[in-house]
């Protein structure tokens, strides 16, 4: 309910998901640049843009049809996706020019482990024209609880069970 360049919303956030295991921290704070209209990051697991949100607010243009209660939540936006790729980079040019909030781009399009093999990346964010930050994600857990955090071509709620049911 919050807005999302609030700082307290930010706060309750990372309480919330400290509850449930998800501990985000940032490096490098310094080398942000907050001038910086668009995101690239890269894709390890289905929560990604929820921790990316933590440390920088941003809009993620959906590749979903949700119900736009559930959109607004999770912080996605219709920008056209499914009619195609000139209609997206037009929306998200456009979102751009009028929004201070960034928008967020995984240019891989699927999750990888972010330690070994690298998809085809989409260079759909390089072609908008707008200062892009790239940002890496990470993810870890403890010895005792090694299970992947995504797998190729494994369904977004496969993965929710895992991080709801793995300590850390």
């Amino acid at each position: 309910i919050l807005p999302k360049s609030l700082k307290l919303r930010s706060s309750i956030l990372r309480t919330m998901c400290s509850v449930l295991g998800l501990f985000v921290s940032q490096k490098d704070a310094e080398k942000l640049d907050k001038s910086a209209h668009v995101l690239v990051a890269n894709y390890t697991t289905t929560l990604d843009h929820l921790a990316i949100g933590l440390v920088v607010p941003n809009i993620l243009p959906s590749v979903w049809d949700l119900p736009p209660m559930l959109m607004w939540m999770l912080g996605y936006r219709d920008m056209g996706a499914k009619q195609g790729r000139e209609t997206l980079i037009r929306n998200v040019q456009s979102h751009c020019q009028t929004s201070p909030i960034p928008a967020l781009a995984f240019p891989e399009g699927a999750s990888t482990n972010g330690r070994k093999g690298l998809l085809k990346f989409s260079v759909w964010p390089f072609s908008l024209d707008q200062k892009i930050q790239p940002i890496i994600v990470n993810v870890s857990r403890p010895y005792i609880a090694r299970v992947s955090p995504s797998v190729l071509g494994g369904r977004w709620w496969i993965d929710l069970f895992w991080f709801l049911f793995v300590p850390y």
